[in-house]
Formats: C-alpha cells, sequence, structure tokens
C-alpha cells in the first residue's frame, strides 16, 4: 500500500520524464520534453515551489538529478543522445 506524500502541479508545458527528490527531501528535480529542467525546493508545510528553471535549447530533457550537497547539477539526456551537466549552483534559503 502506497501514500501520497504530496502532490502538486510542475508547471511544465509538456510531458514530465523524470523526478528526482535530493537526499534531504527538501528539493525535486523534473525533466520535461517542453526542453526544462525545474528544481523545487520544499517552502513552509510541503509546499512545493520552483527554486530554478533550467532550459535546453537541442532537445528534450529526459534525466534529470541532483547531487548534493549543493551546488546542485542537473543532468540531462536528450532525445539527441546528448549529455548536459549544468552547475545549477542555487543558495539554500534558511
Amino acid at each position: 500500500m502506497s501514500t501520497t506524500l504530496a502532490s502538486f502541479d510542475s508547471g511544465h508545458g509538456d510531458q514530465v520524464h523524470d523526478v528526482q527528490l535530493d537526499y534531504y527531501g527538501k528539493r525535486i528535480a523534473t525533466a520535461s520534453s517542453d526542453r526544462g529542467i525545474k528544481i523545487f525546493e520544499v517552502a513552509g508545510d510541503q509546499v512545493w515551489a520552483v527554486e530554478k528553471r533550467l532550459v535546453f535549447v537541442a532537445s528534450d530533457a529526459s534525466t534529470a538529478c541532483l547531487h548534493n550537497p549543493p551546488p546542485l547539477l542537473a543532468a540531462s539526456r536528450g532525445t539527441l543522445r546528448s549529455i548536459a551537466l549544468i552547475a545549477a549552483s542555487v543558495p539554500r534559503k534558511s
């Protein structure tokens, strides 16, 4: 049996291919066919807010990952068989 812990609209303009939760459970990275990776951070009582949006011009983003501790690295593997690593240094909010 599974329980939904949180649900929210990603705001992506197309299909979401991948979702990764960071080690601390404070950030989520999503990868979408709209060529974007979004990094969300939990704000308050399990309300997720967009912290950073990265866009890839050449192809869709099919894989996202978070590296802890920051700086964060978002990885994208698009349909063009390419891999992009982006330093998405996002300061933690206190």
